[in-house]
């Protein structure tokens, strides 16, 4: 082995298309969730109260579908992300989540 190897695995010359189909098939039905519930405030007679936070959840998913899917397609800023999931564990658990060199 060489020493200073990538120590990455390849992969099928297919695997993006997989991930990449498999992904936006879900993506498609977590879209369905905020779209439902669109729905559900112009069909159902709803208190202000209970619209505000309709609106707030539709908002909150909407964000968040948004950010998986920069996070999925974009590697800077999903490794980011995983470097700041492992200090944050590291801190609330103390034990070391990265991988082995």
């Amino acid at each position: 082995m060489v020493p200073n190897a990538s120590r990455r695995i390849a992969k099928p010359s297919g695997w993006f298309l997989i991930i990449t189909s498999l992904f936006l098939k879900n993506l498609v039905f977590f879209v369905l969730i905020p779209l439902s519930l669109v729905y559900i405030i112009f069909t159902y007679p709803l208190a202000f109260g209970g619209v505000a936070v309709m609106v707030l959840i539709i908002a909150v998913l909407v964000v968040a579908i948004a950010v998986a899917t920069v996070i999925t397609f974009n590697e800077k800023l999903r490794t980011f992300v995983l470097r700041v999931v492992v200090r944050l564990w590291h801190l609330l658990t103390h034990k070391n989540i990265e991988p082995a060199p």
